[in-house]
């Protein structure tokens, strides 16, 4: 069941994150490192399967919308291996969402990276 576009898994998985997150810094500055390299590594791939989650679609699905084989996406998503750049756009265009880096300005809002043009010496 969907509540404000949430379901009940979403709040299971945030419960076990946060519980997560509270062990390790229980446990002391060496388990809050390893904590961080993990989510790091696992960050896309965490990112893709909610995204693909709220969408209501299966694997499959995403594929034929993104032109990505199915078993390239359940790589990403277990976090076998990262996507390049070309594909993380073709599966952000899929889903519907932005590819791109974000920085927080002074009010505390994520706003995207505008580029600058590169200027010659």
């Amino acid at each position: 069941m969907l509540r404000n576009g949430r379901s009940s898994t979403d709040d299971r998985v945030d419960q076990l994150i946060h519980d997560i997150e509270q062990e390790a810094i229980a446990e002391g500055p060496e388990a809050v490192a390893a904590l961080r390299s993990l989510d790091s590594q696992f960050h896309i791939a965490g990112q893709l399967l909610a995204l693909r989650h709220r969408r209501g679609l299966t694997q499959r699905q995403l594929s034929e919308l993104s032109g990505i084989q199915q078993a390239d996406i359940s790589r990403i998503e277990c976090g076998e291996t990262h996507p390049t750049t070309v594909t993380a756009k073709r599966l952000a265009a899929a889903l519907g969402a932005d590819f791109g880096f974000y920085e927080t300005d002074t009010t505390g809002k994520t706003v995207p990276v505008e580029s600058t043009s590169i200027k010659a010496a």
